[in-house]
């Protein structure tokens, strides 16, 4: 046998391939990217929702009665964009008030004067407080009360200025609703409810 068959040749230990990190960092930062847009628009998209409808005016001091505006139950009055609509937003019903009718005491012979009647839950002197409330909350100026010509209820009146360079006014004569329900013979307490004729009319007089 010759001397290079009995050779041997030296064999190298075999070392494992280290693992290559790019395309695993790679697909670490494409998720990374998409969940931090989906978190940024999740908020984006809640603030927008907080900014695109404001609440409704809720308890004020001064009342127990919880407000909502008055644009919906306004609607059989509104016409040729009057009242304006700094007016309107100006103006809030009692939570839960039910419209019973509408008057158009103008007739579209002179300057705007009209008006809704509704039944609102609570006394007199409870929703004549919710408006002296509101109004005062909403800028109304020139706030007045009084009792009724016939002593059945009370008036309460206030004046606004309007974009429209008049000057608006608005009414709310209160009455009970049940003055003559017993409850004794209704078997317990119950509760008051008022009519509401909440009169909404132009004045003549400019700023």
């Amino acid at each position: 046998m010759s001397e290079e068959a009995g050779s041997q040749v030296p064999i190298e230990p075999w070392v494992p391939p280290r693992p290559r990190m790019a395309p695993a960092l790679i697909v670490i930062g494409v998720v990374a990217v998409v969940v931090i847009g989906g978190v940024l628009l999740a908020l984006l998209g809640s603030s927008g929702a907080k900014t695109a409808s404001s609440p409704p005016l809720t308890t004020l001091r001064g009342t127990k009665i919880s407000a909502e505006p008055a644009r919906s139950l306004l609607a059989p009055i509104v016409s040729s964009a009057q009242p304006p609509s700094d007016v309107i937003a100006a103006l809030y019903v009692p939570s839960g008030a039910k419209l019973t009718g509408s008057s158009d005491l103008d007739r579209g012979l002179s300057t705007y004067d009209r008006s809704v009647t509704m039944k609102v839950s609570g006394s007199v002197s409870a929703i004549v407080g919710f408006y002296k409330a509101v109004l005062a909350v909403e800028h109304w100026g020139q706030i007045s009360t009084s009792p009724t010509p016939n002593g059945s209820g009370t008036e309460i009146f206030a004046r606004h200025s309007s974009n429209d360079g008049y000057y608006w006014e608005v009414g709310a004569v209160v009455t009970s609703a049940n003055p003559t329900l017993s409850p004794a013979l209704a078997g317990g307490s119950v509760a008051p409810t008022s009519t509401v004729v909440l009169r909404i009319f132009e004045v003549n007089d400019e700023e």
